[in-house]
């Protein structure tokens, strides 16, 4: 059956829904290799990050594998920027695997990128096309990406393997169940011990936050005062934005890590300016 589908299987862009026809390494490569001599190509492939991951660990994963360059809705970054991301938003990014320059020479690290690329991208990758003597027209864009790649994000895949449809294949699997069919998710109703207690009371569990850990103290008071409200007043009376920072975190706002007053000891991280995960 997983033949069956490698065999009669169509990719479709992850991007908009358009069907195109798989295509091996080599039919890549001789695509590529058809455009005039001198042309750029930069090849990227798309990255995601699955549940339980956050974006700087995503961006960290990259450049342990030595991809810097990535492209986030269009614009360019380093990965070892500190990018400021919304953890509750999605984006389109794109790890630049290559910038090539088309010439006669060039199959053995052409075959060694797209190789390496696919391994990434489950498969997709995607390849912007220019020229410093203008020689590619629009005409020969649409001719390269014809039946070759989406037209409109020019997003290509290589030939389908039969593990990919092997549910409890580690490469294959669900990326946020792991091919288990659950996932392991915090309801933050349960965490509320007593919504008539404030914070200070009590009234959140003590494995989530709690006023008698140096540092949970230190980031409960810091979100307070970041935020402007109470850590005396009734949970359930806080007002919902409050409550949406304590559960989701501050996407991506980083905060100053103030010492509260009446802390029994100092932590350690006073001072320092961090992105609150929730």
């Amino acid at each position: 059956m997983r033949l069956l589908f490698c065999v009669t299987g169509l990719a479709r862009c992850p991007y908009c829904d358009h069907t195109f026809p798989i295509k091996t390494v080599d039919q890549v490569i001789e695509r590529i290799q058809s455009l005039p001599l001198g042309t750029v190509v930069e090849i990227r492939t798309p990255v995601v990050k699955i549940y339980g991951e956050d974006y700087p660990y995503l961006f960290a994963q990259l450049r342990s594998r030595g991809y810097r360059s990535l492209v986030i809705d269009g614009q360019r970054y380093d990965s070892g920027e500190a990018i400021q991301l919304d953890e509750q938003c999605k984006y389109t990014i794109e790890a630049v695997l290559d910038r090539l320059i088309v010439q006669e020479d060039m199959r053995a690290s052409l075959e060694a990128t797209l190789q390496n690329g696919m391994r990434i991208g489950e498969g997709f990758l995607s390849f912007e096309l220019s020229h410093p003597l203008d020689a590619l027209s629009p005409e020969r864009l649409a001719q390269f990406y014809g039946d070759f790649a989406c037209p409109d994000h020019h997003v290509a895949m290589r030939d389908l393997e039969p593990y990919y449809f092997s549910f409890n294949d580690p490469d294959s699997a669900c990326k946020t169940c792991g091919g288990l069919g659950m996932v392991l998710q915090a309801d933050p109703r349960l965490l509320v011990v007593n919504p008539r207690k404030s914070i200070r009371q009590g009234g959140l569990s003590n494995t989530f936050l709690s006023v008698k850990h140096p540092y949970k103290y230190t980031l409960l008071y810091s979100l307070a005062r970041h935020y402007g409200f109470s850590l005396d007043m009734p949970f359930g009376d806080l007002p919902e934005k409050a409550k949406q920072v304590i559960f989701y975190g501050t996407a991506g706002e980083k905060i100053e890590l103030l010492d509260p007053p009446d802390a029994p000891r100092r932590a350690a991280q006073v001072g320092q300016r961090i992105a609150y995960e929730g």
